[in-house]
């Protein structure tokens, strides 16, 4: 009979480094809430590492915490990319960045849980489309 008593497997680098598990947490949240369209899907990984410039597998590895913080080359590239504030992958965010960009991926996500996020899009889409029309509305003399 064998006794797999007491020991735990050894903690993951992520376990260890909470900077690493912090940034890990931020980019798979902004990878949950931001989503093409605002659809129901998340963005591939090779899509986003098209965009900023690096291979899909570096993308699922910074996912998964097994490469550590990358530089700011690419965090501000990520940030772009989801149309997060500047600074908030950062390991040393300013908590008022953290918690502003927080807040917006929560309210992002309780719109798309109550059916309201394609709504408010359209609404946005559309008021901007209206405003670029008027803009372009000689003035009457």
């Amino acid at each position: 009979m064998s006794d797999s008593g007491g020991t735990s497997p050894p903690p993951t680098e992520v376990e260890q480094n909470p900077e690493l598990a912090a940034f890990t947490r931020k980019l798979n949240k902004l990878f949950r809430t931001v989503r093409p369209d605002g659809g129901d899907v998340e963005y591939p990984n090779k899509e986003v590492a098209a965009a900023i410039g690096i291979s899909d597998a570096q993308v699922s590895y910074l996912r998964r915490g097994k490469r550590g913080i990358p530089r700011a080359r690419i965090l501000r590239a990520l940030e772009k990319f989801f149309g997060a504030r500047k600074g908030y992958l950062d390991p040393d965010a300013d908590p008022t960045i953290t918690g502003k960009v927080d807040q917006q991926l929560a309210m992002i996500d309780w719109l798309r849980e109550n059916g309201l996020l394609q709504h408010v899009i359209n609404e946005c889409v559309l008021r901007l489309e209206t405003h670029e029309a008027e803009a372009d509305i000689p003035a009457a003399s």
